[in-house]
């Protein structure tokens, strides 16, 4: 049975490498979608409400997080921690 290695400096280059050209991909996908997304909420001629509909989403995540956030602090098991 042969013995695990460790990999080379060269070999962490190459692999290293390879994975920041993998995430700058998706990276570029990522912006690609989200001028796509944007232009056809501007061709739909819905820019105003998609606005409205984005800011009520985050103001109802701030509520229900502060909810959450005091009703664990609340919630203790038996030992006393949360």
């Amino acid at each position: 049975m042969a013995k695990n290695r460790k990999p080379t400096n060269m070999e962490l280059k190459t692999v290293i490498t390879n994975l920041i050209m993998h995430v700058n991909n998706i990276e570029d996908h990522l912006r690609k979608m989200d001028a796509a997304f944007y232009s056809f909420i501007e061709f739909k001629g819905e820019t105003k409400s998609f606005e409205d509909w984005l800011k009520n989403i985050g103001e109802n995540k701030d509520v229900d997080k502060s909810s959450n956030e005091s009703s664990v602090k609340g919630n203790k098991d038996s030992s006393g921690k949360v």
